[in-house]
């Protein structure tokens, strides 16, 4: 004879929810396990990586390499990005080590499965540049920029005196009116690993 049905249940024994993975992972594990794996597979100069490294070593390692990936905070992002980096360093160098932060979170995101949800790094306000640029020419081209320039409009990149023909200038640039040379200098590289010339310019035509 079948047992009859008393309505009774039985209460499950109570289980700790299983602890989310960017509740015990830091930043700095999180890119130990990260950092081979895009060192193999990124399609940038080994130069790049390298300064990459050194950024993170500098830079976002003593902020950021202890904190949980649970416990990031946009709120917290910006003020570092304001406070901590964009009142001493040029806007450029501050959206390089901004973007290693962002890349570092973007990808624990994209991990299958998802150690986060979302990435903090959203609409984060960069400083913004003087709009000052780097011009790069040649020997004929330099020249050029000897005979025409202003005082106000040019200075050399690597002594600082300002332009206009004058003998420190063009004895930095090596001008003379018979023949122009100029030698490239490793004070000023840009991005491209292009070696910048004494004579580079900057706000050209401002």
């Amino acid at each position: 004879m079948a047992e009859r049905c008393t309505g009774e249940t039985k209460q499950a024994p109570f289980e700790e929810p299983p602890q989310l993975l960017a509740d015990t992972l830091t930043l700095a594990a999180w890119r130990e396990r990260w950092w081979p794996t895009y060192c193999r597979s990124t399609r940038k100069a080994i130069r790049s990586v390298a300064e990459a490294d050194r950024r993170w070593r500098l830079h976002v390692e003593p902020r950021w390499g202890g904190t949980l990936l649970s416990a990031f905070d946009r709120l917290d992002i910006q003020d570092w990005v304001d406070e901590d980096l964009a009142g001493w360093r040029a806007a450029a160098t501050v959206e390089l080590i901004y973007k290693d932060l962002q890349l570092l979170l973007a990808s624990a995101v994209d991990h299958r499965p998802p150690i986060l949800g979302y990435n903090p790094c959203y609409k984060i306000r960069l400083p913004e540049g003087d709009g000052a640029e780097a011009v790069y020419t040649d020997t004929t081209g330099i020249a050029g920029i000897a005979r025409g320039a202003s005082s106000t409009s040019t200075w050399c990149g690597a002594c600082g005196a300002p332009g206009g023909g004058g003998p420190r200038w063009s004895a930095c640039a090596r001008i003379s009116s018979s023949r122009a040379t100029a030698t490239p200098t490793t004070t000023g590289r840009a991005s491209t690993g292009r070696p910048a010339y004494c004579a580079s310019i900057r706000n050209w035509g401002a």
